[in-house]
């Protein structure tokens, strides 16, 4: 028998329970009219006697089986009340109980996210240490910790959202090359994408109410994933563009690209195919674009060979 087919050995059948209730109630109330008929044509001595023994019979039937309705009724009442006591007392639990879940996976994915912008950070204060660097080099690793300061408190506010003691920064229409040219500059930053190569397709008019930060962060995941896709060595090319009123962004990479039937289930938590990945950079990224952009993320075949995401926001 298939599994998904197959019925508990004690599963609950209503139409058969039924039937055989008022199966037994047809049977008991025929024995009850053929042993009571029996006992009054008995006991009568007249016809005005066997039709008072008929009626009395009658109203003794219906006192009879009304009391015993009401008693299950009752009863059924009773228990289907004390059933939804207990089942919004299990409901109730189980919502705190996926509260705490997603708070996990939220403080997991902001936790994901420092870890990114730290690494960041310690590259750039390894270049100030190195007294070979240039002074234009120097500029570039003190605009990466300022920016990777910036990140850092965006995050933490991120974390104070959880108790409801900070209010999320507004998004604010903004020119989206810059962001992403920005972007792609402070994650070279990171030793995962230091050898891979970029290429751009970039619409220089391309606008969309977004915070910043948050575009710099779901890049730089999107970034760091083609680059381990990539084994750090890939192609990564950017493209932006504009249609139907929506702005779109995508990261392509030359990798091994992701199989449809995995392609929903990168962006759950947890879940990653890597030997050291965490399966929270992906599920920051989708949060960030659909609960605080209000846009769409999606995951197509790339003609470069690998996985394209695709991130569609309102103009």
């Amino acid at each position: 028998m298939n599994e998904s087919t197959a019925k508990p050995p004690n599963s609950i059948r209503p139409g058969v329970i039924a039937a055989t209730v008022a199966l037994g109630y047809i049977m008991l109330c025929g024995l009850y009219i053929e042993w009571s008929t029996s006992l009054a044509a008995r006991w009568a001595g007249s016809i005005h006697e066997l039709a008072d023994y008929e009626i009395a019979k009658g109203l003794t039937f219906v006192a009879v089986t009304g009391v015993a309705f009401y008693l299950v009724t009752f009863l059924l009442l009773k228990r289907i009340a004390a059933q939804e006591v207990r089942l919004r007392h299990n409901e109730s639990t189980l919502v705190a109980a996926d509260r705490k879940a997603m708070a996990g996976v939220f403080a997991g994915a902001v936790a994901h996210d420092i870890g990114n912008t730290l690494t960041v950070a310690d590259s750039a204060i390894s270049w100030l240490q190195d007294p070979s660097m240039s002074g234009e080099e120097r500029a570039a690793a003190v605009s990466d910790l300022k920016r990777a300061s910036q990140e850092l408190s965006q995050l933490s506010r991120r974390l104070m959202l959880l108790q409801g003691t900070r209010t999320p920064v507004p998004p604010h229409s903004v020119a989206l090359a810059p962001v992403i040219k920005e972007s792609v500059r402070f994650a070279q930053s990171h030793a995962k994408v230091r050898s891979c190569k970029f290429t751009y397709a970039l619409d220089e008019t391309a606008r969309a109410t977004v915070v910043p930060l948050t575009m710099g962060r779901i890049m730089l995941n999107l970034i760091l994933n083609a680059a381990d896709a990539t084994d750090g060595r890939g192609k990564i090319h950017i493209r932006l563009w504009q249609s139907d009123g929506q702005v779109h962004l995508e990261v392509h990479d030359n990798g091994p690209g992701i199989p449809p039937e995995m392609r929903e289930q990168v962006f759950e938590p947890l879940y990653t195919s890597k030997p050291d990945g965490t399966g929270l950079g992906l599920v920051s990224v989708k949060t960030a674009v659909m609960d605080e952009l209000r846009g769409d993320i999606s995951v197509i075949d790339s003609p470069f060979g690998g996985a394209c995401f695709r991130i569609s926001l309102p103009r």
